[in-house]
């Protein structure tokens, strides 16, 4: 690892002081470790091999020096405190272990084997292996079984394979059981710490960190430095201040360095602790640990192998074969939980995330011919809500066991959720709706339900691939919409169409396209024009919006607005109309005179606060006298935020802004509105007009309006004047406003402009 990698991980917290005593510690380790490694190089020793300097202090002082930052670490590591002390102490235990091996090298012709200084080692070994422990234990503590025995196999085996190749002439050496005893250890512990870090790699799919690396390194160090100072000693060539040193160093020196390398594996590291996580080559490991263990053991029976290697070699082929009986019941209880995860629990149908996956495997498999279906019960809340839930829920067992045994045969019934059910069916085509009545069929037979008979239908939308769509969520999406205007229509089954679909593909483009529009201002306005019955003179015009489309032409607003309205556009088209037409109206002044300027506002426009703000700031930057308009509202409109509407018509009426009650006598207002809110005109329905010479109860309604009018002091218009006679009419009942295709048509804004000189011209040109 770079050195700069290190460093880069030593941060002390609100600690300046800990911190340069961290960086200052970890210098002097590298330093005193280089400049030992370097000396054995360079000097020469003696027949004994020792130098005070270099082999006594310098050694010491290396050995001495990572017990700061180790120590360091378990001072700012709070949850890891244990383990880091017991590196901390292991250190300890190990320089006062080399000191007393230095004091009886120095002072006894012969090192006594076992000694003092091998209980301080053994020590020091004993408080490494309990801190490796708690570490991989505190890290990997969710790490699953079967992956704990993927790690041990692996030690296992690497442990048999390391006696078998290490420990031979160990084993065979002559001297006291407690000498033989004291001659395993070491190694044996190092096969604790190789088995340990193996056995914790486990669940990051084996890849260490470099934090576990090190730990790794430090084991390895201190192995082989264990396995070959043991056999020179058993073969009485081993000398002090030789490489077998710079071993136990290394791993000493990377035991101080470990706690503060970073703890992320160098590679993405999966978030579940499972075998279905592994890599193939991590996965495997565990196998080949389980050969070579198997290759051990037939070494063993014709050669001379250790019969340590081969108890290990034993012991991993016995956790295989548990490993292999723990993956048999994780398999089985595998399948039961996705059983389980894609079954409905009320019903023992296939639920939602079941159906949807069948309905993915059969899209990717042969889709040629498939149907989709969702089935909604009509009326199951009224059943919750009459006999209770229990029996709602009883209700849904008996209709989902009928589906289930009704359904033609390679059909999956599915309960989606709540009273709705999916189904899907293959090689039926569009034309053979026959297969789909079943859905009925199960539903004609009465269910008993607390003693009571309760017949239930359903209704139910069909959508076919690849017709109506070629992925789960276009197909699921088609017949839900389908299935809507079976409820809506009462039609028992509908199949999908595009054209009675609102939210299809080509509504949502003409919506984005009508943000455009409304941004960009691009409405075409038409102006049909408004005659003062009394002088026959052209006084005013309505604006009427129009939508020439880029690719469909010029749209009626029939064609879009339904739409606006359903996801919210109203109030921004009604702003886009407020500005266009108010803007004509300025633009016209000098060849037609002052016209008056009618533009209509819906429900939403009425609870919109700000309107009265917009509708100021256009007249004011048009330079339009805020009497010259006026806003139609209907009576539904007012009915349907009575309090909102209010305050935006007294807001609207305190600019001097005319309001006026398009389509009067059609809602449902009452007489109070008349007298509560600011209203100017009444504007009355072409219904009326059109029923004057048939129905004698529109004459009374119509002659009523207009003497109310008078009454109250307000404008009577008429609209929908088709006929000469209809405005004989109008003009003989005393109306002062009257707009029809008798005059004129919408007429777009150059058109609208010269219809106005010309009548003028001709006191009003009847087309």
């Amino acid at each position: 690892m770079q050195l700069e990698t290190i460093l880069s991980q030593l941060r002390v917290p609100g600690s300046p002081r800990l911190e340069r005593m961290l960086r200052l510690s970890i210098v002097l380790v590298l330093i005193t470790n280089i400049g030992y490694a370097i000396s054995m190089v360079v000097i020469a020793r003696p027949a004994s091999g020792y130098l005070t300097l270099w082999d006594g202090w310098l050694f010491h002082i290396a050995t001495t020096l990572p017990m700061i930052p180790v120590g360091i670490r378990s001072f700012v590591e709070r949850s890891a405190r244990l383990p880091w002390s017991l590196v901390s102490v292991g250190i300890g235990l190990n320089t006062l272990g080399n000191l007393l091996f230095t004091y009886h090298d120095q002072n006894l012709k012969v090192v006594p084997f076992p000694g003092w200084p091998d209980a301080f080692f053994a020590l020091s070994y004993l408080a490494f292996a309990i801190a490796l422990v708690q570490i991989t234990q505190r890290r990997n503590g969710d790490a699953s079984k079967s992956v704990r025995l993927d790690g041990l196999i692996i030690g296992l085996s690497a442990g048999a394979i390391a006696v078998a190749l290490g420990f031979g002439a160990i084993l065979a050496q002559d001297g006291s059981s407690l000498s033989v005893l004291a001659g395993l250890t070491y190694p044996m512990v190092d096969l604790v710490f190789i088995v340990v870090v193996v056995a914790g790699l486990a669940p990051a799919r084996f890849r260490p960190s470099w934090s576990s690396g090190l730990f790794m390194l430090a084991a390895l160090a201190f192995a082989v430095s264990d396995i070959v100072f043991l056999n020179q000693l058993a073969t009485d060539t081993y000398l002090p201040a030789s490489a077998v040193d710079l071993g136990w160093l290394i791993g000493i020196a990377v035991f101080g360095l470990a706690p503060w390398a970073t703890h992320q594996v160098t590679e993405h590291q999966p978030n579940h602790h499972s075998k279905a996580n592994l890599s193939p080559g991590a996965a495997s490991l565990p196998t080949l640990a389980a050969t070579a263990s198997l290759a051990v053991i037939a070494f063993a029976l014709y050669s001379r192998v250790p019969r340590l290697a081969a108890w290990l070699a034993i012991a991993a082929v016995a956790v295989a074969l548990l490993r292999v009986a723990l993956t048999v019941r994780e398999l089985r209880l595998a399948n039961d939980a996705f059983r389980q995860a894609r079954t409905d629990d009320l019903t023992s149908l296939t639920n939602r995330r079941g159906f949807a996956e069948e309905l993915d495997r059969q899209l990717l498999t042969d889709a040629r011919s498939l149907c989709v279906a969702v089935i909604d019960l009509n009326g199951f809340k009224e059943i919750n809500d009459s006999l209770g839930h229990q029996a709602g829920d009883y209700l849904l067992q008996i209709v989902g066991q009928r589906f289930a045994e009704a359904v033609p045969f390679g059909g999956l019934v599915a309960r989606l959720g709540g009273d709705e059910f999916g189904v899907i069916l293959s090689g039926h085509s569009i034309k053979q709706s026959s297969a789909f009545a079943f859905i009925q069929t199960a539903l004609e037979r009465p269910i008993i339900l607390d003693g009571i008979p309760v017949r239930v239908d359903a209704s139910t939308g069909i959508a076919q691939f690849p017709a109506h769509g070629t992925t789960r969520l276009e197909l699921l999406r088609a017949a839900d919409v389908a299935m809507y205007d079976a409820k809506k229509n009462q039609l028992g089954t509908s199949w999908y169409e595009a054209e009675f679909d609102p939210h299809n593909r080509d509504g949502l483009a003409l919506i984005e396209e009508m943000r455009t529009a409304i941004e960009q201002r691009s409405f075409e306005m038409h102006y049909q024009p408004t005659i003062d019955v009394r002088t026959k003179n052209v006084v005013g015009m309505e604006a009427l919006i129009r939508w020439n489309h880029p690719t469909r032409g010029r749209l009626a607003p029939d064609a879009f607005i339904p739409i606006a309205e359903r996801v919210g556009l109203i109030p921004g088209i009604t702003r886009a109309v407020l500005d266009i037409s108010i803007g004509y109206l300025a633009s016209m002044t000098d060849t037609a005179g002052e016209l008056r300027l009618s533009v209509n506002i819906s429900a939403k426009d009425l609870v919109d606060d700000g309107l009265a703000s917009f509708v100021r700031s256009v007249l004011h930057s048009h330079e339009v006298a805020p009497y010259l308009l006026t806003l139609e509202i209907t009576e539904t409109a007012l009915s349907s935020d009575a309090v909102r509407a209010e305050r935006t018509l007294v807001s609207l009426r305190e600019l001097g802004v005319r309001i006026s009650i398009d389509d009067f006598g059609v809602g449902y207002s009452s007489m109070s509105q008349l007298l509560k809110l600011p209203i100017d005109e009444l504007k009355i329905d072409r219904s009326f007009l059109a029923s004057l010479d048939t129905d004698n109860r529109a004459e009374a309604i119509l002659s009523a309006t207009v003497e109310l009018g008078r009454t109250l002091g307000l404008s009577i218009v008429a609209e929908g004047v088709e006929t000469l006679e209809a405005f004989e009419k109008v003009a003989e009942r005393g109306i002062d406003i009257a707009q029809g295709y008798f005059f004129s048509k919408p007429l777009p804004g150059p058109e609208f402009e010269r219809f106005v000189v010309q009548s003028r011209a001709q006191n009003i040109h009847v087309h």
